[in-house]
C-alpha cells in the first residue's frame, strides 16, 4: 500500500489506485476541453511493460470508469502519429520510432503494410537515458567550476542546486536551437549510447539500416541537434483504422522435467495476438495431473528466468510415461496479457491460467539484465539445451521400443533370445538415465545409437505391423 497524509490524515492506496487517478484527471481534461462526454478511450504504456503489468493498467482503468479499447506502447503511438494518412500506400514500409523524452529512451522498428498492419519488428530501451541525464552532466560540470574557480561547494545546498538545474534547463532548450554548441562534449557518451541502441534494435529485427524506409522521432530530448544529426522525424495528424501487431520483451515458455529447463513457445519480439501451442506428454508410469509452470525469460535453465505463474491440471487418464498427450497453448490478447491452456487430448479435460501475479511485474532495468545475461551465457544454454536435446530423444526412443515390444502382434514375431535382449537392453538405458546428472549430447546420442542397433528386429516388425494396420 502506498500511505499519503492529506489533510492531516493518513490514507492508504493501492498500487492501481495512483495511475488510475491520473487517468480520471485526464478524461476530465480532455471532456472540459471538446465539451462532450469521452467514453472510449486508447491508453499507452512503456514499451517495456510485461503482460501482468498491462493487467494492472487494464485494472487501474476499471477503477477510473474508462471504457480502454486497446493498450498499446509509447512507439508504436508514435508510428500511428506518422503512418495513419499513408493507408492508400502499397506494399510495405520499414520504419524506426526513436524516442527519447526526459528519462527514458524507447526505440522500435515497425513494418507498416499498405497502411493498415503495423507489426513490431523489435523494441529497445533503456530506463535511464534521456534529457534529465544531459541535465545532471551539466548541472555537474557547473558545480565543479564552482569549486574550482569560486572555491565554493554547492552540491548540499538544494536551493542554489535547483536554480542551477532550472537555469541548465533553460540553456539547453536555447542551445537546442543552434546546431554546435561545446556544451555538447559534456554529454557526447550519452549521444553514442542512443545510437548503440538503435544499433541494437536493427540488430535484434535482423535488419540493415539501409532496409530502413523512414525515421520517427518524438521524446523532448529528440529536438537536440546532436540527436536529430543522424535520426530524421516525421509528423502527421490524420487518424485511420489500423491492425496493431505489437510484440513480446522477452521469451515466454513453460517448464517440463525434473531438470528444470525452458521450453519457450513464444520467442522474444513475437507478435502479440498471437497464439503458439505445442504438444509435450507424461514424464512417469500411470500419471494423471500435470503441473504447468509459467516463464519468461532467454536463458536454458528455469532458476535463471522470471516464474510467472503456475497451475495444474488433473485428471489425466492413467497411461504409460510418454503415451498420454497433453496440449499447452501459449494467448496473448489484444492488450498484451497472456492466458496459458494446457488441454489433455483424448478426453479434453482443460485448464488455463490468466498471469496476474504482482510478483511478474518486471522493470525494464531486469529486462534489460536478463537479456544481456542471456547473450553473455548464450553459449553455456545452448551447450544445455543440446544435451537436454539428445536426452529427450533418448528417453523418448526407450519408452517407444518398450512399448512397442509389449505389443504383442510384434512380439510374437521376435525370438526369445532376441526378446530378452533388447529387454536387458532397455533396463540398462533407463537405469542409465536415472543415475546420471546431465551429460555431454554426444553420450546421450551414442547410447542412441547402440539402442537402435539391439532393436532392430524391434523396428522392422514393427514397421510391418504398423504398415498392415494402415492398409485396413
Amino acid at each position: 500500500m502506498i500511505v499519503v497524509n492529506y489533510n492531516g490524515k493518513e490514507k492508504c492506496f493501492t498500487f492501481e489506485e495512483i495511475p488510475s487517478m491520473v487517468l480520471r484527471k485526464m478524461l476530465d481534461m480532455a471532456e472540459a476541453y471538446l465539451g462532450t462526454t469521452v467514453k472510449n478511450v486508447v491508453v499507452t504504456v512503456p514499451a517495456y511493460f510485461n503482460d501482468s503489468q498491462c493487467k494492472a493498467t487494464i485494472k487501474a482503468r476499471g477503477i477510473a470508469g474508462l471504457n480502454v479499447l486497446h493498450i498499446i506502447n509509447e512507439p508504436t503511438a508514435a508510428a500511428i502519429a506518422y503512418g495513419l494518412e499513408k493507408s492508400s500506400c502499397i506494399g510495405k514500409k520499414n520504419v524506426l520510432i526513436f524516442d527519447l523524452g526526459g528519462g527514458t529512451i524507447d526505440v522500435s522498428l515497425l513494418t507498416i503494410e499498405n497502411g493498415l498492419v503495423f507489426e513490431v519488428k523489435a523494441l529497445v530501451g533503456e530506463t535511464h537515458l534521456g534529457g534529465e541525464d544531459f541535465d545532471n552532466r551539466i548541472v555537474n560540470h557547473f558545480v565543479e567550476i564552482c569549486k574550482r574557480q569560486h572555491k565554493v561547494d554547492i552540491s548540499d545546498n538544494s536551493k542554489a542546486l535547483r536554480r542551477l538545474r532550472s537555469a541548465c534547463e533553460k540553456s539547453k532548450r536555447i542551445v537546442s536551437s543552434a546546431i554546435e554548441t561545446d556544451i555538447e562534449e559534456l554529454n557526447m557518451d550519452l549521444f553514442k549510447k542512443c545510437i548503440g541502441i538503435v544499433k541494437k534494435c536493427l540488430t535484434y529485427s535482423k535488419m540493415d539500416k539501409s532496409c530502413v524506409h523512414d525515421i520517427v522521432v518524438s521524446g523532448g530530448s529528440s529536438r537536440i541537434p546532436k540527436v536529430r544529426c543522424f535520426l530524421i522525424g516525421k509528423g502527421n495528424e490524420k487518424l485511420q483504422d489500423i491492425v496493431l501487431l505489437e510484440v513480446t520483451p522477452l521469451s515466454l515458455g513453460i517448464s517440463a522435467g525434473v531438470t528444470k529447463d525452458m521450453f519457450v513457445l513464444l520467442p522474444r519480439n513475437s507478435a502479440i495476438l498471437a497464439k503458439k501451442e505445442r504438444t509435450y506428454t507424461t514424464m512417469h508410469d500411470n500419471q494423471t495431473s500435470a503441473k504447468i509452470l509459467v516463464y519468461e525469460g532467454e536463458r536454458a535453465r528455469t532458476k535463471d528466468n522470471k516464474f510467472l505463474g503456475e497451475f495444474m491440471l488433473y485428471g489425466i487418464p492413467p497411461t504409460p510415461k510418454g503415451v498420454a498427450q497433453i496440449k499447452v497453448c501459449f494467448d496473448i490478447d489484444a492488450n498484451g496479457i497472456l492466458n496459458v491452456f494446457a488441454k489433455e487430448i483424448t478426453i479434453g479435460l482443460m485448464n488455463k491460467i490468466t498471469i496476474t501475479k504482482n510478483k511478474s511485474r518486471l522493470s525494464s532495468e531486469e529486462i534489460k539484465r536478463m537479456v544481456k545475461d542471456a547473450e553473455t551465457y548464450k553459449a553455456k544454454d545452448d551447450e544445455h539445451r543440446q544435451k537436454v536435446k539428445a536426452k529427450k530423444a533418448l528417453e523418448n526412443y526407450v519408452y517407444k521400443i518398450g512399448n512397442t515390444i509389449n505389443d504383442k502382434k510384434i512380439s510374437a514375431k521376435i525370438d526369445p533370445a532376441s526378446k530378452k535382449k533388447i529387454k536387458d537392453a532397455i533396463e540398462q538405458v533407463i537405469q542409465w538415465l536415472g543415475d546420471l546428472q546431465l551429460v555431454g549430447s554426444g553420450q546421450y546420442d551414442k547410447k542412441l545409437k547402440w539402442l537402435q542397433i539391439i532393436s532392430i528386429p524391434i523396428r522392422i516388425y514393427g514397421e510391418m505391423i504398423i504398415s498392415w494396420r494402415q492398409s485396413l
